[in-house]
């Protein structure tokens, strides 16, 4: 005790105690010039630990780099049900603090409009990979923030590996509406079957159910019907139903996915 304490400097064992739980100890080693281990072992004989949950606070601070609102999730906002609807379908949960949503690069004004309700000062990077010989590019959002993380899984149960295993929401009404919203421009899709529109959701049982039932609701009846496709459910609305579906939703007050809800204005007659 009494030869480390001789060997640091009456500033260094300042810096040593005034930086202890504020910072990473890999920086307190660059500010004071002591070796990683002499630190260590000053501040274990002063008695000075910091727990495992304290480390791993100090460390997921240390590599928050950008600011976001961090209530987003947990406030009841059309926006808020609608992204969360779209993360659902087209976002990736990676861990406890970390959220990534990547699209074609075609669609990067989508995650430019989350980024801005979102209070996000990071950056969407624009990435490439090769399949099939053919190059594909997209653009990419990660952003790392416990708070949202927990907020999708504690609000709207979307956790890692939900792509088989995602259950609906407990949402009501207009809310439920804003979120199968965002679902849809995440995982649903608009096509021509003969001359008519129709439109399909696609994921696990529960979320399609959910959806349908929603949707019977408010078009009055029978809007389609629910059919596997390999391991994944599929919702497919009749044509009559796909009119209602793109009348109503598109009212709706929320971000939209332009390239998907210009395709409800073609001629289906």
């Amino acid at each position: 005790m009494e030869k480390l304490e001789n060997t640091l400097t009456e500033l260094q064992k300042q810096l040593i105690l005034d930086n202890f739980g504020k910072i990473l100890m890999s920086e307190i080693v660059k500010i004071t010039g002591v070796k990683y281990r002499s630190i260590t072992k000053f501040l274990k004989n002063r008695g000075l630990k910091l727990t495992k949950e304290e480390r791993s606070t100090l460390y997921y601070q240390r590599k928050k780099k950008y600011e976001v609102n961090e209530t987003f999730f947990s406030e009841r906002t059309p926006e808020s049900f609608y992204w969360a609807g779209f993360i659902a379908a087209d976002g990736c949960i990676i861990s406890k603090s970390r959220l990534q949503i990547k699209l074609s690069i075609t669609d990067i004004n989508h995650l430019e409009t989350f980024k801005t309700n979102i209070g996000y000062t990071g950056v969407i990077k624009e990435v490439s990979s090769l399949r099939l010989d053919k190059r594909h590019f997209g653009a990419l959002l990660y952003i790392c923030c416990k708070e949202i993380v927990s907020d999708l899984f504690e609000v709207f149960k979307i956790g890692k590996r939900k792509s088989l295993t995602l259950t609906p929401p407990d949402l009501q009404g207009v809310d439920a509406d804003y979120f199968i919203k965002g679902y849809f421009d995440g995982d649903g899709t608009i096509y021509k079957k003969k001359q008519y529109l129709c439109c399909r959701f696609y994921g696990t049982r529960e979320i399609n159910e959910w959806i349908k039932d929603r949707v019977d609701f408010l078009y009055g009846k029978n809007s389609g019907s629910l059919f596997k496709k390999r391991n994944i459910y599929c919702f497919e609305l009749n044509p009559k139903a796909t009119l209602f579906f793109g009348n109503y939703f598109s009212n709706l007050k929320t971000p939209f996915l332009k390239r998907k809800w210009e395709k409800f204005n073609q001629d289906e007659s």
